[in-house]
């Protein structure tokens, strides 16, 4: 399914929204290779009216995540992600 990155958004933050999979609202969101500017606005609205944690793993801190890694060369990106998959 394809959905719009700020219309994912406004769904996550409503409880009552059964989601992509139909199985109800998600508790937590990994998110990776999104303009920083444009995921931030969307990441604020979730941060102030949701419950819903938010991982952003691209190469560049993004201070509305929950958690975020730190700005980081591709090479120590890579690093990092193959780090994540391999603890999967």
């Amino acid at each position: 399914k394809y959905i719009n990155i700020h219309f994912l958004g406004s769904f996550l933050c409503d409880p009552k929204w059964a989601g992509l999979d139909d199985n109800g609202c998600y508790d937590l969101i990994i998110l990776l290779g999104h303009k920083k500017y444009y995921i931030n606005q969307v990441l604020s609205g979730l941060k102030n009216f949701s419950d819903l944690k938010t991982i952003n793993i691209g190469k560049h801190y993004t201070q509305n995540a929950t958690l975020s890694f730190g700005n980081v060369t591709p090479e120590v990106h890579l690093e990092a992600l193959d780090e994540l998959i391999d603890n999967l």
